[in-house]
């Protein structure tokens, strides 16, 4: 079984390149540039990217992409996803982690006509949002995840004073972690204190729940799992 899982993991891996580079093979100038992608998370919503001209009426072909909260458009696919999802619906909003390919290493010929930043291959954590949903990560201690363009990296458990289960307590007592916050410009550690937000730049990060639960045995570093929300100030 796990020889059959690794071979799946291999073949999606292998897939997930050669369709990369095929299509950068299909977007890029003919000038011999080399394509820069760069991975990102993006959040907004799923739409019919307008044309850029808003005089020229809309035809009936749906040039799917993705609006941000910020107000710019990405072409947008899933070539790249190991997993399937249920079909999106043009208003949906949703977070998901990718790669993109800039516009300026897009052909004209397609995308002159769209108002576009680039195109954005959805990868993994395709997390489809309601109104009100703030993005949740969970990540391990020592790893790093991504959204909002904030990526979070938990270091070390400074302290966990949780009440143990099947234990009554006065207090239900906190968690508190060495957490390292950063965008493209910026870079912060912190002493992250569950339920509590944290400000870093134009976002408020918060560590919203610690896992496994505290029981009376010590907790081994390697099986914390912490979970974050991100949001705009």
């Amino acid at each position: 079984m796990g020889k059959a899982i690794g071979f799946i993991v291999v073949v999606v891996l292998v897939g997930g390149f050669f369709l990369v580079n095929n299509y950068i093979y299909r977007e890029k100038q003919g000038d011999g540039k080399a394509v820069e992608l760069y991975r990102t998370s993006l959040l907004g919503e799923y739409v019919c990217v307008p044309y850029k001209d808003v005089s020229k009426p809309q035809t009936d072909e749906c040039v799917f992409g993705l609006k941000t909260d910020v107000g710019e458009y990405y072409g947008i696919d899933f070539f790249l996803m190991s997993q399937t999802h249920d079909p999106l619906v043009i208003g949906q909003r949703i977070s998901a982690n990718g790669v993109v390919i800039p516009v300026e290493q897009l052909s004209p010929d397609k995308w002159q006509e769209y108002p576009v930043e680039g195109t954005f291959s959805v990868t993994d954590s395709l997390v489809i949002l309601g109104e009100e949903d703030t993005p949740q990560i969970t990540v391990a201690l020592g790893d790093s995840a991504t959204a909002m363009h904030v990526t979070v990296s938990p270091q070390r458990v400074i302290s966990d004073s949780r009440c143990p289960s099947g234990v009554q307590c006065i207090w239900a007592g906190t968690v508190e972690v060495w957490t390292v916050l950063t965008t493209e410009v910026a870079h912060g550690e912190h002493t992250m204190t569950l339920g509590e937000p944290q400000v870093f730049g134009d976002y408020l990060v918060t560590l919203i729940e610690v896992s496994p639960a505290k029981t009376q045995e010590s907790i081994p570093d390697d099986s914390y799992q912490l979970t974050y929300t991100i949001s705009l100030k």
